[in-house]
């Protein structure tokens, strides 16, 4: 029988969300990720560099091809995450949405709360290698 990994309950201390937006390309999608990552308000990005998407926009349905952002990040990066989104967005409108993770790979948790916490000038912001290895790159998200 195989076994089942360990998975963190309902809120274990810090809660995670996913993240997503839409965009125009690839290449915004990718600069929105670096960016708010960079800042350190999302853990990590990934991107799917290509979605159709339809939908109404003045009076008219429209059919679009879109890139589709998912970020990671905790109760207290959620806010100025989005706020940082909606200020970089190139989009009138953008879909800037949250969904609260309730069960999840504890370690995984610890890795986006540790690598969104806020660094002062002159902090080293400091990775566990293995959890960064088992977390983060492993996922493929965006170097």
């Amino acid at each position: 029988m195989i076994g089942v990994p360990e998975v963190a309950g309902a809120n274990p201390g810090e809660a995670v969300y996913l993240v997503y937006t839409t965009v125009g390309s690839a290449e915004e999608g990718a600069r929105l990720g670096r960016q708010v990552v960079s800042e350190r308000l999302a853990a990590c990005a990934n991107l799917i560099p290509q979605i159709r998407s339809f939908y109404w926009w003045d009076g008219q349905l429209v059919e679009d091809a879109e890139s589709f952002l998912v970020l990671k990040t905790t109760d207290q990066g959620l806010q100025p995450l989005i706020a940082r989104l909606k200020e970089l967005h190139s989009y009138d409108v953008p879909a800037i949405n949250a969904i609260r993770l309730d069960v999840g790979h504890p370690g995984y948790w610890q890795w986006v709360a540790q690598e969104t916490r806020p660094v002062g000038p002159g902090d080293v912001h400091e990775s566990s290698s293995s959890t960064q290895n088992e977390a983060g790159r492993a996922e493929g998200d965006l170097q």
